[in-house]
């Protein structure tokens, strides 16, 4: 259904950055994505995750360079076809600042739906799935992992697992 993606690819040695961005973004061209330039890459949109990455490579190679560095990041909503400018609406609205962008022919391209899926708070996690979360244990610190139990436990874990070494590696 709706594929989104954000791509960034750029030479890692070269004078001529813009340039060789601009060659990767004609690139696009060729495919039926439709890409955006952003100041922080270019966002690219289409149908099919298969073109979506026929595109990203025709760019990657576009990158005249001795070493090229891309980054893709892809949102693939696959049950429903909820475009960019959907998405951008559904935000603006809940923001209530009235500036819901419309899609093609003046038709606001903004659902119910959308609205609901995009009330996410900054964690990734709809409001209802953060209400009933468990409070974390106040003793617990990050990284820490290990329970009463396994903290009185020393013994080598070849030993706690039952497997026999002969202090060789197996590599």
């Amino acid at each position: 259904m709706s594929v989104i993606a954000l791509l960034s690819t750029t030479p890692a040695r070269s004078e001529n950055t813009s340039e060789e961005v601009a060659g990767a973004v004609e690139a696009l061209g060729d495919y039926d994505v439709d890409p955006t330039l952003t100041a922080m890459g270019t966002i690219i949109e289409t149908d099919d995750v298969g073109e979506l990455f026929a595109a990203v490579e025709a760019a990657h190679r576009a990158v005249d360079a001795d070493r090229v560095t891309t980054k893709l990041e892809i949102d693939h909503e696959r049950d429903r076809d909820r475009g960019a400018s959907a998405r951008v609406s559904a935000v603006e609205e809940m923001l209530g600042d009235g500036s819901a962008s419309d899609g093609p022919a003046g038709t606001n391209t903004t659902t119910d739906d959308s609205e609901e899926l995009d009330s996410v708070d900054m964690s990734g996690h709809a409001p209802e799935d953060t209400e009933d979360a468990p409070e974390e244990d106040a003793g617990m610190k990050g990284g820490d992992y290990k329970t009463a139990d396994s903290e009185a436990d020393d013994e080598p874990i070849s030993e706690k697992y039952g497997e026999e070494t002969d202090g060789s590696s197996s590599d």
